[in-house]
């Protein structure tokens, strides 16, 4: 079946029909969670079945499971259904996870009360042993204290000796828990690469003199938006990554294919919060060189002056508006404005807080 039908699928009302789909996109050699439609973290409300495919999927490529690490340590240690966490481990099992993962799968095998589940991991022990000692360690435990855990001969569990409940507790746990505390607590650089990207800025006006419940609502709205949004599902995931600021965010998109996504995402934003809520916002977008970043943790980060750009050409927008760059204008919508109709531009000049001048462009919806 065409992935482009399998994409389609999973958007289904019917939760076996979206197992279906994700089951078939994971068979699929070139298929991944890219071709999903709906947002990672909305799986969590998923059906069971749903769920143990989409982590199946999710952990197929070291590149998605590294990027949403925190969807995949929910899985493991959150998600209250066995069938949907023995998908996770067996989707872990089958390549090496990377050091950190790979610390917490172990530190979770010794509190996982569903012997398949244990049984995955196991399977993970085995076929990575030689790259980690946490490994070995936890193999030679698994074949001592928990046969439940341990396939026969056929690559089997023996069913008349497995047993549910809580394991022991290995004397070795709180080294592990040390380990994983350490591993998450600082992180370095493992690459970099020097990439063109397109920036929005966005903060909350009047953000800093508000409750403290007043922020935390304006901050949930905002991740509940842009879980939703239909810019951000149409980007490969690899190619988006947000930084939260002390009064708003930062959205970053690259590749060429993704140069009107800030512009996209910043009138679709406004739109929402223009009937909905009762607080105004500020966007600001640029494009530019910047460097982005993989660190060993799986998360990313990016840095250049574009970034700092963004944040400066938002200062001049006044309320519920988006203001672009000059040099986002040049470079993406003067030559474009066939593909962008139904918004307007304007030219609009200002200074920053620090007297540096700025130019740009109002843009609007004009429907």
């Amino acid at each position: 079946m065409p992935k482009k039908v399998l994409t389609e699928l999973n958007s289904a009302d019917d939760p076996a029909v979206v197992e279906y789909s994700l089951w078939a996109l994971h068979q699929d050699r070139a298929g991944s969670v890219r071709d999903v439609r709906f947002a990672p973290y909305s799986v969590v409300t998923a059906e069971p079945n749903v769920r143990r495919w989409y982590y199946r999927l999710l952990t197929k490529d070291a590149r998605y499971s590294e990027t949403y690490a925190d969807v995949v340590q929910w899985a493991m240690f959150d998600d209250p259904v066995g069938v949907s966490r023995e998908g996770v481990a067996l989707g872990l099992a089958h390549r090496w996870p990377g050091k950190r993962l790979a610390t917490l799968v172990v530190q979770r095998f010794y509190e996982e009360p569903d012997p398949l589940v244990r049984m995955a991991m196991v399977r993970g022990f085995a076929r990575w042993r030689g790259r980690s000692e946490q490994y070995r360690q936890a193999l030679d435990w698994a074949k001592n204290n928990d046969p439940a855990s341990w396939p026969d001969s056929n690559g089997k569990s023996d069913s008349a000796t497995r047993r549910g409940g809580m394991l022991l507790m290995p004397p070795k746990r709180r080294n592990l828990q040390h380990d994983a505390m350490a591993s998450t607590a600082m992180t370095r650089v493992e690459s970099s690469e020097d990439v063109h990207a397109y920036i929005l800025a966005l903060d909350a006006v009047g953000f800093s003199l508000k409750t403290d419940s007043e922020q935390f609502t304006i901050f949930n709205d905002l991740l509940a938006l842009l879980s939703h949004s239909e810019a951000l599902r149409r980007v490969p995931i690899v190619d988006v990554l947000s930084l939260l600021s002390g009064d708003g965010l930062i959205i970053v998109g690259k590749g060429a294919d993704n140069r009107h996504l800030p512009l996209q995402l910043a009138l679709e934003i406004l739109d929402t919060f223009h009937q909905l809520r009762s607080y105004q916002l500020r966007i600001g977008i640029n494009s530019g060189p910047v460097r982005w970043i993989h660190l060993e943790d799986g998360s990313r980060q990016v840095i250049g002056h574009s970034i700092n750009w963004a944040v400066r050409v938002m200062g001049i927008a006044q309320p519920n508006e988006v203001v672009v760059s000059d040099n986002y204008y040049v470079e993406n919508v003067r030559s474009q404005l066939d593909r962008l109709r139904g918004i307007a531009f304007s030219e609009r000049d200002g200074e920053t807080k620090h007297g540096e001048t700025v130019k740009g462009y109002f843009a609007a919806a004009t429907r």
